[in-house]
């Protein structure tokens, strides 16, 4: 392994250097200059290409399908994300069919849930809460089998 990547839990050597790929695709006039930079971002010699199914609904997906072809895929490190509501099993698989379709490839090196922050907060925010109100509630029943162990033994 060199300095240029990072070698995976599974063994896979991923490029540390890639292109995010966010809002490509959303402006069809724009098609020509984006697949152009991203052309050029691969000649010079960036290899991982990250994008998402929600990036332009997809449209992103395609565009980079059709920047990368003429290029070595097995060259290239793509990296898609899934929306959080196609996790699952009756729609994960489905989802990531239509990613290798949109980007015109047979597999994915990496494949991502994406998690949205606000639903990352939430889940923080819903365990602190349970946690606090587990202790408050386990400090206040312990006080009460305290005074009551106290009243009982004093009788």
């Amino acid at each position: 392994m060199n300095k240029k990547e990072i070698k995976l839990s599974n063994g896979m050597e991923m490029p540390r250097l890639g292109m995010g790929t966010w809002f490509l695709g959303e402006n069809r006039s724009k098609d020509a200059e984006e697949t152009a930079a991203l052309r050029a971002g691969i000649d010079a010699g960036i290899r991982l290409i990250d994008t998402a199914e929600m990036y332009g609904d997809g449209r992103s997906e395609q565009l980079i399908g059709r920047a990368i072809q003429g290029y070595d895929r097995s060259r290239l490190f793509l990296v898609s994300k899934g929306y959080p509501h196609n996790a699952g099993r009756r729609k994960i698989f489905k989802s990531l069919q239509q990613t290798l379709k949109n980007l015109q490839t047979d597999y994915l090196d990496l494949y991502l849930l994406l998690l949205l922050f606000h639903l990352l907060l939430l889940v923080i925010l819903q365990n602190i809460l349970i946690y606090s109100f587990y202790n408050l509630f386990y400090f206040e029943f312990h006080l009460l089998s305290m005074y009551m162990f106290y009243f009982a033994y004093s009788l």
